[in-house]
């Protein structure tokens, strides 16, 4: 088995164009210096991540011209990347630098060269560390709350940098999942990503009763989704190892496979982690909530093996533990969060405690008794569901470049079935933990674009997660 990193096979039909004539590479510096460095970038990789806000990647510099001394690089530069692929699609990364590392001096008569690996990061981040919001917003959803401080604390036009006022930000799409509910929040010197992470927390879904939202960045901008919505999108490409190709299914309905769609390496980095999902609450969790103005206490229970904790997963055909014969179905939860709350079963400001005290002749006394938090009626649901994700089946693949995959997609991985089928499995060579067919669904919940210049290579490194089991699991005698 090949390891993920090892060099990846030249990609037939989907492959980077690298040309200085249509692609280039410029940096400028805290004055405004502006320099073309196209002809000195050796690589440079683009990372996305579901778990995080904001774009990061890295650029290696072969340089004979001594620009770290003579623009100079202090840490406070701003570079532009523009890409073509062979599919005619124009992307353009911009980014802050913040780190240079692996500073390598090569001497050739007389002449000293070097090689550099410059750490990017998206420009949203250093703008949100040097912003501060103190600000209520007062009855909003939170996917509206997020829709504003994009706007008013992103907007490119607001942030310069530079003795000639140049632009560090540029426009950056939203793109957000609406959420259910009125809340209020007061920030006093929050950071725009620290309060809207706040807002994710709060997010409660419309549909889905995981409420298992994350806010992140890809090449095509800003998003706000459930991890619900994602699984129960459509697969966007279909990848296979080896014999996986062989499976009736694809032969009878002769499925055509693309050079592009086989699996240059990969690798199982995680099975599952049994200690993790204990201490994270996947299994079973507690949520105890004091509200101090109406006396309340509420205690809330959650065992993952209980038939009625339903999650929305990869496949329609998701199989959880065995609930009869669990070795976790019995036992006191290990995962414990207390919170102060606003306990009700209706509009909170209509308890008779409260009535016609909240809101008086349409003034509103108290915001945030008039729109409470109701993330203790979600939280359980929220830990188990995040937990499972995040210690459950993970691979790290790498396949030919593809431009077009982005962080938030699912994907058919299909891999052969190592051991001897059963009579049941017969007619399928896929992996039936894995999943087959179109139960083959894994979710990207990360990736790096990586383009090697000199050798015009691209390939994408994926990491992609199954939340549940492919088929369904024997019953164990």
């Amino acid at each position: 088995m090949a390891l993920l990193g090892s060099p990846a096979p030249q990609a037939t039909s989907k492959n980077i164009r690298w040309s200085a004539e249509n692609d280039s590479c410029y940096i400028s510096n805290f004055e405004g210096k502006i320099l073309n460095i196209t002809e000195l970038v050796v690589e440079f990789s683009i990372y996305e991540n579901l778990y995080s806000h904001y774009l990061t990647g890295s650029i290696v510099l072969f340089d004979s011209n001594g620009i770290l001394e003579k623009l100079p690089m202090i840490g406070e530069e701003q570079i532009q990347i523009k890409v073509q692929t062979v599919e005619q699609r124009n992307i353009d990364y911009f980014f802050s630098t913040y780190k240079i590392e692996k500073v390598q001096t090569i001497s050739d008569n007389n002449r000293l060269d070097s090689m550099f690996t410059i750490q990017l990061v998206s420009p949203y981040l250093i703008s949100s560390n040097q912003t501060s919001i103190n600000k209520a917003f007062i009855g909003k959803s939170c996917s509206e709350i997020i829709k504003n401080i994009h706007e008013s604390y992103f907007e490119k036009n607001k942030f310069t940098h530079t003795e000639k006022n140049l632009n560090y930000l540029v426009s950056s799409d939203i793109d957000v999942e609406e959420t259910d509910g009125l809340i209020s929040i007061v920030s006093c010197d929050r950071t725009p990503f620290d309060l809207i992470q706040y807002c994710v927390k709060n997010s409660r879904s419309l549909k889905y009763p995981d409420s298992d939202f994350v806010f992140y960045q890809d090449s095509d901008g800003f998003k706000l989704r459930s991890i619900s919505n994602l699984m129960e999108k459509d697969s966007v490409e279909d990848y296979f190892v080896g014999s996986a190709e062989k499976s009736t299914s694809f032969k009878a309905n002769e499925y055509e496979i693309n050079d592009y769609q086989y699996v240059s390496s990969w690798e199982r980095s995680l099975n599952y982690d049994i200690i993790k999902r204990q201490k994270q609450g996947m299994y079973n969790n507690t949520v105890i909530s004091i509200d101090p103005i109406l006396k309340r206490y509420k205690e809330q229970n959650l065992k993952y093996v209980d038939p009625e904790v339903r999650f929305k997963h990869n496949t329609d055909r998701g199989i959880k533990f065995n609930t009869e014969k669990s070795v976790y179905k019995e036992g006191s939860p290990v995962h414990t969060r207390y919170m102060v709350s606003n306990i009700s079963d209706k509009v909170y400001r209509d308890e008779s405690y409260l009535k016609d005290k909240i809101i008086v002749d349409n003034e509103i006394r108290d915001i945030t008794i008039a729109y409470p938090s109701e993330r203790y009626k979600m939280l359980n649901k929220r830990i188990s569901k995040m937990s499972q994700l995040k210690t459950g089946l993970k691979l790290n693949i790498s396949v030919p470049g593809n431009s077009e995959l982005i962080v938030g997609q699912n994907i058919n991985f299909h891999f052969p079935q190592t051991t001897e089928a059963t009579d049941r499995e017969s007619n399928t060579q896929e992996n039936f933990l894995f999943g087959r067919e179109k139960n083959a669904k894994f979710l990207i919940v990360a990736l790096n674009h990586l383009f090697n210049v000199t050798s015009k290579q691209f390939y994408t490194n994926l990491t992609i997660v199954k939340n549940e089991f492919g088929s369904v699991i024997q019953n164990r005698s």
